[in-house]
């Protein structure tokens, strides 16, 4: 499960909850888009942590997650539910 939490109106914490380890993270950003892989093979362990920190320019009360692809150390997709959109 991914969520949203804010603390100041330009940054949004993206944090998850899960108990299947995910495939590790570097991030790429660019188009509205925020890509999250691994050239490793490194993995993110079940548990629940903070995944990133988006800085946001413009309106708060359009952030959303949306087109999210999750998978496990061996490339096979996760099943997983994103909270609610932030509305003011």
């Amino acid at each position: 499960m991914f969520l949203f939490a804010f603390g100041f109106a330009e940054t949004v914490e993206v944090y998850y909850t899960t108990d299947t380890p995910i495939a590790g993270f570097t991030i790429s950003t660019g188009n509205n888009t925020v890509l999250g892989f691994s050239l490793t093979g490194g993995i993110i362990p079940a548990g629940n942590y903070t995944i990133m920190y988006l800085d946001f320019i413009g309106d708060v009360s359009t952030i959303c997650l949306s087109h999210i692809i999750v998978s496990d150390p061996m490339g096979n997709a996760i099943d997983y539910e994103i909270g609610e959109c932030w509305v003011q």
